[in-house]
This record gives C-alpha cells, structure tokens and sequence, in this order.
C-alpha cells in the first residue's frame, strides 16, 4: 500500500515530537517509581552498552543513573530546551531539533534504557549539540552553549562524549529516518511509520541548505511508546 508519509519539518512537528517524548519518558518513570515502591529491584543493564551508560546501578535508586540524569527533574517540558537555544543559536532550528530526537531514539535503541523524566533533558541537549555539528558546517562554540543552558562547559562536553561513545559515533540521521521518527510518535498505528524503511545508502539529511557564518550564542494510560523492533529502524 502507497503512503504519503512526508511530514512538514518545521516547529510545530517538533514540538509534537518532544510533547510525546515527555508523555514517554513520564510513563517510564511511573513504570520504575511503582516497581521501587513495591519492592521489586531495577532489572540489571543487559547489554554491554548498557553497562558502559550506567554510571550507577543502586537498589537505593528507582531506576539506573546515567551521566545524563539530573539530580532532580527539570519543572519544564523538554520544548523548552529547544526553545530557549533555538531564539539565540540559529543552527538549532527545527530541522535540528528533530535530527537531535532521532537521535535520543537512537541512544535508547543503543543502550537498552528507557528514557526517563530525570534524564530527557540533559539528553536532549547532548542530541541537539551532536546534530547541529553533525548537519551543520558551522555552529557555536560548547561554551556559549553551556551558558546558555546552565550547565558547565566541561559537563556539555562531557554529555556531548558520553553521547557519541553510546551512539557509536553514527551520528547522521537520515530525512527517512526523521520522517519515521515523526510517525512513530506521533501518529504510531499509521502504516507509514511501519513501512518507512532507511537504507544504508540514504543521504544524510541536511538541515543547512548553505554554510552559515559562525554565529557566537547570546545571552496510566500509557502513551504509544516504540519497542525495539520499530526502534531499529533509527539506527
């Protein structure tokens, strides 16, 4: 069966990406918080991936620590990440925001670890680093990006590491894959985000369409969630 599948890239698309990336991520941390509270212990890492992503397994934590989680989670959606970077850095426009969440698919599909509310936004901010410099010929520098974000230099770089380790460095995402990402999360039933394939010779999406100047940064009801045979299909 054909399948228009093509989906405006543009603000309003991502913003639908992140909203059911917070819709995910909190179902996930219910899952965890409720078998904590009932005394079951958090299912091991079971992958070597895994173990190299978790920074602390403790059965006095509901879930694995990763380099990524947050001492308490953040009171704003993930959009509000992007939003707060997007009115200062012009690479991370909307094309970049949605590479960036392809990429957040591609580090659960790596590591074997569900994305949580105390981890998506550290995440995130790593994703959208690693895709304006992977898509883009020109972008700001981490420290001005760290600024703006509220973390330390050293801790973006650390993140944007971390990040490239578990992704094995594939780092390019595909307008295939964009596409599939944006079916599978927000419209999971539809027969496109099954079909959607992403061939190993696909070109690398670009999200530049010209070499930009180096710009300097200024100041329980369970949503759909994608298992890992669909989660492949981003790596």
């Amino acid at each position: 069966m054909a399948c228009d599948s093509a989906k405006p890239m543009d603000f309003t698309t991502l913003i639908a990406i992140l909203a059911a990336s917070d819709a995910a991520a909190a179902f996930h941390t219910a899952r965890y918080l409720r078998a904590f509270e009932a005394g079951n212990p958090i299912p091991p890492p079971r992958s070597d991936a895994a173990h190299r992503a978790v920074r602390r397994y403790d059965t006095s934590d509901p879930e694995p620590k990763t380099l990524f989680h947050s001492k308490r989670p953040a009171p704003l959606p993930v959009a509000a990440v992007f939003e707060n970077l997007a009115k200062r850095v012009p690479t991370f426009d909307a094309a970049t925001g949605l590479v960036a969440a392809v990429l957040m698919l591609r580090f659960q599909r790596a590591s074997g670890l569900p994305l949580t509310t105390a981890m998506l936004h550290r995440l995130y901010l790593a994703c959208l680093v690693v895709a304006a410099k992977a898509h883009h010929d020109a972008v700001a520098k981490n420290s001005a990006i760290a600024k703006l974000s509220g973390v330390s230099t050293s801790e973006l770089n650390r993140l944007e590491a971390e990040l490239l380790r578990a992704l094995d460095f594939r780092c390019l995402v595909t307008a295939e894959q964009v596409e599939a990402a944006v079916l599978l999360l927000t419209e999971p039933d539809s027969p496109c985000a099954l079909t959607l394939t992403c061939s190993d010779d696909a070109s690398p999406l670009s999200v530049c369409s010209e070499s930009p100047e180096p710009e300097t940064a200024q100041a329980d009801s369970a949503p759909s969630l994608p298992d890992a045979a669909l989660l492949q299909r981003f790596m």
